[in-house]
């Protein structure tokens, strides 16, 4: 069994997420300042939705240009921090459904607390926090190494 072996995809890729995810917010504007007849509101917010998920997917799929152990430790340990953290969510989701929402103790909970627990039970919130933690984490260590080699 070959340890190395790596599941994520050729650096390349990210680019390809980039520009997929540029090019969507680019079709949600044109769709919103541009009302296209036969499209109802649910078909333009999948036509723009859909290429910003596989353009995040991509992204976090993908190597770093200069992928070592190293950004492979760091960026097991991200996925794991974040899987844990929308557990936790998701946890606190369902506890607050059962106990607020089926036993009538609404007027506890209130409108702000669901809200706050669904906005963090998004997969694009973490999506995007892993990619900004993963390249501050890395910016961070380029920064070092320079200092380092000065």
């Amino acid at each position: 069994m070959d340890l190395n072996k790596s599941f994520l995809l050729p650096h390349k890729w990210q680019i390809v997420g980039g520009w997929l995810i540029i090019a969507a917010i680019i079709l949600a504007v044109v769709l919103i300042m541009c009302d296209i007849n036969g499209y109802n509101g649910n078909v333009r917010a999948l036509m723009a939705w859909v290429p910003v998920y596989i353009g995040l997917m991509l992204i976090c799929l993908s190597k770093e240009k200069n992928d070592d152990e190293y950004i492979r430790c760091l960026r097991s340990r991200l996925v794991g921090i974040f899987v844990a953290i929308a557990f936790a969510f998701e946890i606190l989701d369902l506890i607050f459904k059962i106990c607020f929402i089926n036993y009538g103790w609404t007027s506890f909970g209130g409108t702000v607390t669901r809200i706050i627990l669904y906005f963090f039970s998004y997969p694009l919130l973490y999506a995007i926090a892993y990619i900004i933690c993963l390249k501050l984490n890395l910016w961070i260590i380029n920064r070092k190494m320079k200092k380092n080699a000065e």
